[in-house]
């Protein structure tokens, strides 16, 4: 779950004392050897067949095998600015699964999928033949040993940089949901139980995105030990020497933890404060997220982006350094909704899961809502919301005439990025395989459509009624896939609301909506003036529309128009 500020993934594991049923459990051993930059040891898997059919194998996927090959068709120049000293590659090797009896079992790997400009596609899934079949809501359980080397790059996520080792999900083998009857090699990631043991050297901190975490010192080596009080689909790790470790000290849950290189404890004070305001926000007006802990981590590499997976949210160097830049206080309510955006992710593409291949917007496009609604309903949604007032503050107030104006963060963030890329011709459909978009639109569509979608029809319906639907839908579905289409069929079945052509139109459909004002007439009717305006639509979508006319006295209410331009 990748969001650039200007300009988000997750995985599975299992608990000892705790189960939920109908999910897989993973018991997850492993060590960390830094100087060969490899993490190896053990998955005790209790795979539970969720699925309709009888299944005589079981895939896992393999994702840093993405990493293994060079790819031939570019240039060094061109692939080595990615690598800290060169191409350096990553890879998971399986070395043996066998029963929880240490039996062989037979396996195969098989080739995967193109993903962005990874060149390897051998062995990225793994297939287990089972001895039996096994049947609807039976578990089988099996043990896969596998190691898996960091590449040192400038990644941010799945590498060894600046002295860290950084991975979201897929350090280790994670089951493929079978849906629609097919093993799912795209973009849907289960919810799991998990628990895990990871040695690691004494001197290292480690982060990790599980509820209750715990070390234990052993000779010259520290072992983590993690356990998740619900179902996620992410077992993330950050582990560094260099690591200073913030924890916010409110007694409250979910404890939230900052880890940072040093000389920047200030900021982590700043990022914590956040991060509990905006998800008590959350929790008031959505439901609890069910996260008793959440670590924050500062990345491997600049600018302001953030990504987030199951109780972990890692932000760009730059989150840590903004606030020096110029002037004080002129980046904060950036970090502030930076935040607010990677934390919306424990709700939506985390607590509800859907498939990442083809409708990812399901993940970005509430998170926009969530985070931008949080934002407004603080600093306003119109006008200048992006710096505080500081009243006396000559510089800021000269940067503010001069420079940067006063920026909205809807407008600025959301709505120009959008006309621009309507301008330039990327318009496309929302719900599309990726593997079929345009690269170029890709994260306008998936961010921005998505969000002014969602929040056209939060206008229709009411602000505060889509704050009901979206409650109502988290409490529903969190821990499962949600799909677009049952969107469409919540909104018609659990509140009355007919959205299929808006659905068509917005998400299933390029178009785009675009009024004119094309004439003004003054009318003076039995002595009375009245002001008729002309509207037309030169797109191909129509919207609800509202017109408010501004006077040199003030407009009452039944003066402003709501309807829909033909």
């Amino acid at each position: 779950m990748r969001k650039y500020l200007l300009g988000i993934f997750i995985l599975i594991f299992y608990i000892s004392s705790i189960s939920f049923a109908d999910v897989s459990s993973y018991k997850v051993f492993a060590q960390l050897s830094p100087k060969e930059r490899i993490i190896s040891g053990k998955v005790e898997v209790n795979y539970v067949n969720n699925t309709e059919k009888e299944l005589s194998e079981i895939y896992f996927y393999l994702p840093a095998n993405l990493l293994k090959e060079r790819n031939p068709y570019l240039h060094p120049i061109l692939q080595d600015s990615g690598y800290v000293r060169g191409f350096d590659p990553g890879f998971t090797n399986i070395s043996r699964v066998t029963d929880l009896s240490g039996k062989d079992i037979s396996y195969t790997l098989e080739n995967g999928k193109v993903l962005l400009q990874n060149y390897s596609l051998k062995d990225n899934y793994l297939k287990v033949i089972l001895p039996e079949k096994l049947s609807p809501g039976e578990s089988y359980g099996l043990i896969i040993y596998f190691s898996t080397k960091f590449p040192e790059s400038y990644a941010g996520d799945m590498a060894f940089c600046k002295n860290a080792f950084v991975w979201r999900f897929g350090w280790f083998p994670y089951e493929i949901p079978y849906v629609k009857d097919e093993w799912d090699k795209g973009g849907r990631l289960v919810s799991s139980n998990f628990y895990l043991e990871l040695l690691v050297p004494k001197e290292y901190k480690v982060a990790v995105g599980m509820d209750e975490v715990r070390e234990e010192v052993e000779g010259n080596w520290k072992r983590v030990i993690g356990v998740n009080d619900s179902p996620r689909r992410s077992l993330p790790i950050a582990i560094s020497p260099d690591y200073q470790v913030y924890r916010l000290a409110d007694g409250r849950f979910p404890e939230i933890y900052v880890y940072f290189y040093p000389g920047r404890e200030y900021k982590a004070r700043i990022l914590a404060s956040f991060a509990r305001e905006v998800y008590d926000y959350y929790s008031k007006v959505y439901g609890s997220s069910e996260h008793r802990r959440i670590n924050i981590i500062e990345g491997q590499i600049n600018n302001f982006w953030g990504m987030a997976a199951d109780g972990f949210v890692i932000l760009g160097n730059t989150a840590f350094y903004s606030s020096d830049l110029i002037t004080p206080y002129l980046w904060e309510r950036l970090l502030e909704y930076l935040i607010a955006h990677e934390f919306a992710h424990l709700w939506w593409g985390i607590g509800i899961g859907m498939d990442l291949n083809k409708e990812n917007w399901i993940s970005e496009g509430f998170a926009e809502y969530l985070s931008i609604t949080y934002f407004e309903r603080k600093y306003g949604a119109k006008g200048g919301n992006l710096f505080p007032d500081l009243g006396d503050d000559y510089f800021l107030q000269l940067l503010k005439d001069y420079v940067f104006g006063e920026l909205n963060l809807r407008e600025w963030n959301s709505e120009l990025p959008y006309l621009m890329y309507l301008k330039d011709g990327w318009d496309e459909e929302i719900v599309k395989d990726y593997w079929n978009s345009y690269l170029n639109g890709y994260s306008t569509k998936v961010y921005n459509k998505s969000y002014l979608a969602l929040r056209a029809l939060a206008f229709e319906v009411g602000e505060e009624k889509f704050d009901e639907i979206i409650r109502e839908l988290y409490s529903d579905y969190k821990y499962k896939i949600l799909e677009t289409t049952e969107i469409e069929n919540y909104l018609k079945n659990k509140f009355g609301l007919d959205c299929d052509k808006f659905f068509k139109d917005w998400f299933y459909s390029k178009g785009k909506v675009d009024y004119e004002i094309y004439r003004v007439e003054n009318i003076n009717k039995d002595g009375k003036n009245f002001v008729r305006i002309y509207i037309k639509n030169n797109g191909n979508i129509n919207m609800p529309l509202q017109l408010e006319v501004v006077g040199e006295k003030s407009v009452n209410s039944r003066d402003i128009c709501s309807g829909v331009v033909r």
